[in-house]
């Protein structure tokens, strides 16, 4: 059974002059709460959404996020400026109108993804040398009732760009890379989960990692 977890690891290696290595991980499956209301907890954030039990993509539990009064789940990671990044979340559509995942630098999203009424997902990029829109990239259709998992890549911050994939929990995985920011970012540091209009459409989440290492 999945368990909810907050981990922070740091292993040294000094034998010889080896190379310290870090890594901090952030890992949320919600199983360890109550079904009910969740108000988040010391890294998350969250406004409108539901612990259930009858859905989970993997184990007992995940969230409902029901698009009464804009829901939204914030969380909080250690801020990334020069080291690779890769962000999943599991999220099953049910009746999306505007279903949005950002990783965000304060207010400001830098990969930036959107679960359209269309019955597509896009990425949703910048423009190079403005911070007007660039065009939406789709990556694939997606069904109603059925778990995808979302995985956000970034490599270098420096670079502006990220890469995304997304996969049924029983399918093939679809990859695009080179994405560029929606904008800019001098950091990363909490992944964002909000629906944009209200009174329409509901959505499963669940599984949530974060995952940041560096090599020193």
């Amino acid at each position: 059974m999945k368990k909810t977890t907050v981990i922070s690891i740091l292993c040294v290696a000094v034998l010889f002059g080896a190379s310290v290595a870090s890594a901090a991980k952030v890992s949320e499956s919600f199983e360890t709460y109550a079904d009910g209301a969740f108000t988040g907890n010391d890294f998350i954030k969250s406004r409108g959404v539901t612990i259930i039990s009858s859905q989970a993509s993997d184990g007992q539990k995940a969230l409902l996020m029901e698009d009464a009064g804009r829901p939204e789940l914030i969380v909080s990671f250690q801020a990334v400026e020069n080291t690779p990044l890769v962000a999943s979340v599991d999220i099953m559509p049910i009746a999306t109108e505007q279903l949005w995942v950002g990783l965000m630098d304060g207010n400001r999203v830098g990969p930036y993804l959107t679960f359209h009424a269309d019955g597509r997902i896009y990425a949703v990029p910048g423009q190079e040398g403005s911070d007007g829109p660039g065009k939406s990239i789709p990556i694939i259709r997606y069904k109603a009732g059925t778990w995808y998992r979302v995985t956000i890549e970034v490599d270098n911050l420096a670079s502006q760009t990220y890469s995304v994939s997304v996969k049924p929990l029983i399918g093939a995985e679809t990859k695009k890379v080179d994405i560029p920011f929606r904008y800019r970012a001098s950091k990363l540091n909490a992944m964002k989960i909000w629906h944009t209009k209200d009174g329409v459409g509901s959505d499963f989440i669940d599984n949530i990692q974060i995952t940041i290492s560096e090599d020193n």
